[in-house]
């Protein structure tokens, strides 16, 4: 499933993601890679309002995205 919001992602299709998105949180709720994914799909596509929800479902399980981290 994961796979497939990825590749939903890509081409920009915002209703396949989304069912996929609806599929990933039953699976794995906590997973924020998922809700990161749908969020910036919601972004790209200009849909600012569902991109915050998302956003929102992401901080109201208590979870928060790990930021990037480079050891050079």
């Amino acid at each position: 499933w994961g796979a497939l919001l990825n590749g939903a992602a890509a081409v920009g299709d915002v209703e396949l993601g989304r069912f996929v998105f609806d599929r990933l949180f039953i699976i794995e709720p906590k997973n924020t890679g998922n809700y990161v994914v749908m969020a910036n799909l919601y972004s790209n596509a200009g849909k600012w309002e569902e991109a915050e929800i998302i956003r929102s479902m992401l901080w109201g399980v208590g979870l928060e995205k790990v930021p990037g981290c480079s050891w050079n």
